[in-house]
């Protein structure tokens, strides 16, 4: 049975009117998305099939692609693509345009280096880090003009060969968009209805390219789903004006998830939306702690206190998040691991642009190979330890052709799990390649094959222990008690515990400088409260937030308001 939502939607659809839902955690947005493409289909259905035309719906990970697509039983009216494959596939037949784009961004990567070079003394290290560039810059330049063949879109790039990458997608299809107006009448032939889900991560000037551009120019009737207040992810547009861009808002304020005393703290993080808990009735607490110590054993906190301040017991689901990483990785023996990949770290350099995002988000938003491979080959292990030898099979390279094959693959296997603790990444690498129990990935491939990437990241990472990689697996693991709240976005728990460390990640968020205010009108202090509600309507029944940096005296009154009196327990009174 449609609710209000769908109906102001459906209406939408029969005018022609380009929307935005604004929904709430735990409102059901993916629900009132498929039953909303259920309704074109429906009402506009023959109308597609004949004119050979489509409904896209674009996505911000393959994991909702492939959950929309089983929802919609994988009906061919609707077109459901990653960010970057409906981009690719707007803009790949424009060939000689896609050629003209790319060197317009190699050019303006070889100038921005070799005006370094002109303001900077030849002895530093600045002059010969510009100059290393300028000249890879210069020799891709050359090298793409006399290039003859197609551009193409593969997992890794050497533009000198005409083979764009995920990044590159971003930037063409932006340029292109804002350049060339016959985009607007294939795009909007070939789709007359784009709806977009999780609208806030999309990356901000691929929204402002079809928002002010595409629509602007075009019939298409858009529709958004999604929610500004949990806009967590860097360069991705957050909240749309709605009235600049003639965007019906509809407001979806049901939440089928927490518990009532999850949802009056929820309430209190936002003004936009008041929810209200539907479906089943559930009951929980929400509890604040601050504790002034980075040192604290958290474990022990948790079984001797929080157990039996929300009435729960160990055997109860209890999913613990920490914002952010560095306590987690030095508790749990990947602190090496993280440095590396760490964005902060004053003490790595000479290496590319890393972030340690890369090491805990789902292989759809980790845009580092040998994050990806790593996770491939902990995910084979896996699998023949749990004895899943289907799945196993069907991951691995390995072929079979007889029984005393499968012999040998077992013993590869007991052999590379006892690898494990004592060799380092590199060695592990060189044992799943040399027995062939994975490909080598081609973006890794090129990266071995050509030197000038070798840099101080490559070096390290090789000769980091696996263990270490190991043990951040089973940490960021969903079946495992422990994750960052990165990785949770989407997800929902019984009952959970954040602990809170804003010495961690102090460029990214600081509680104390949002809960007294200090950050207001900063970037800083917008991310900061959407990490919270994020965090909070996590909790179905019970919510513990646990901080262990410093707090100002205004935002531990802040936050005592915040809770209520019976649910702030400052220092001073925990034993």
């Amino acid at each position: 049975m449609a609710s209000k939502v769908e109906h102001l939607i459906m209406k939408c659809v029969d005018n022609n009117e380009s929307f935005i839902v604004e929904a709430g955690a735990g409102s059901g947005k993916t629900w009132s998305l498929v039953q909303s493409l259920f309704y074109i289909l429906q009402v506009k259905g023959n109308q597609l099939k004949v004119a050979n035309r489509k409904v896209a719906c674009i996505t911000y990970t393959n994991v909702a692609k492939e959950e929309i697509i089983d929802r919609i039983q994988a009906n061919q009216l609707i077109d459901v693509k990653t960010i970057h494959d409906f981009l690719w596939d707007i803009i790949k037949p424009f060939q000689r345009e896609l050629k003209l784009e790319l060197l317009e961004i190699v050019k303006t990567q070889y100038t921005k280096n070799t005006d370094i070079l002109l303001t900077t003394k030849a002895t530093t290290k600045k002059y010969a880090d510009a100059k290393e560039k300028a000249d890879k810059y210069k020799l891709t330049l050359d090298e793409l003009d006399k290039f003859k063949g197609r551009i193409e879109y593969k997992a890794y790039y050497d533009r000198k060969k005409g083979i764009v990458s995920h990044d590159d997608i971003l930037k063409l299809a932006t340029a292109m968009i804002g350049k060339y107006n016959n985009i607007y009448k294939i795009i909007q032939d070939t789709y007359p209805i784009i709806f977009i889900d999780e609208y806030q991560d999309t990356n901000q000037e691929i929204a402002d390219a079809l928002l002010n551009k595409v629509k602007n120019n075009s019939s298409i009737l858009f529709g958004l789903f999604g929610d500004y207040n949990q806009q967590i992810y860097g360069q991705t547009i957050g909240k749309v004006d709605d009235s600049k861009f003639n965007l019906k808002k509809i407001p979806k304020d049901e939440n089928y998830r927490c518990s009532l005393e999850v949802i009056n703290l929820l309430n209190k993080l936002r003004s936009d939306i008041e929810q209200r808990q539907s479906g089943e009735e559930k009951h929980g607490r929400c509890v604040c702690y601050y504790i002034n110590n980075t040192e604290l054993d958290t474990e022990e906190f948790i079984s001797s206190k929080i157990y039996h301040d929300l009435n729960i017991t160990e055997d109860m689901e209890v999913k613990r998040l920490y914002l952010v990483t560095k306590s987690i990785a030095k508790r749990n023996g990947y602190l090496g691991l993280h440095d590396l990949y760490d964005e902060e770290n004053k003490n790595v350099t000479n290496r590319r642009s890393k972030n340690k995002d890369e090491l805990l988000k789902n292989k759809d938003n980790r845009d580092c190979p040998f994050a990806n491979f790593l996770f491939e080959i902990e995910e084979m292990i896996e699998l023949y330890q749990n004895n899943k030898i289907q799945k196993l099979l069907a991951k691995t390279s390995y072929e079979l052709f007889c029984m005393e094959d499968k012999t040998k693959l077992n013993d590869l296997m007991q052999r590379l799990i006892e690898s494990t603790s004592k060799s380092n990444i590199q060695e592990i690498f060189d044992f799943v390649w040399s027995n062939n129990l994975l490909k080598q990935p081609s973006k890794i491939k090129h990266i071995y094959e050509n030197q000038e990437l070798h840099d101080d990241f490559f070096y390290t990472l090789m000769k980091i222990e696996y263990i270490q990689f190991q043990n951040l697996y089973y940490t960021v693991k969903k079946t495992s008690p422990f994750s960052t709240d990165h990785g949770t976005k989407g997800a929902e728990f019984d009952n959970v515990i954040c602990f809170v460390d804003d010495s961690d990640w102090k460029t990214s968020y600081n509680f104390s400088n949002y809960f007294d205010e200090t950050d207001a009108g900063t970037p800083r202090f917008e991310k900061t409260k959407n990490m919270l509600y994020v965090i909070c309507s996590r909790a179905k029944y019970n919510l513990a937030l646990v901080y262990l940096s410093t707090l100002s005296e205004t935002a531990q009154k802040n936050l005592k308001l915040l809770f209520g009196e019976d649910n702030y327990f400052p220092k001073t009174t925990i034993i």
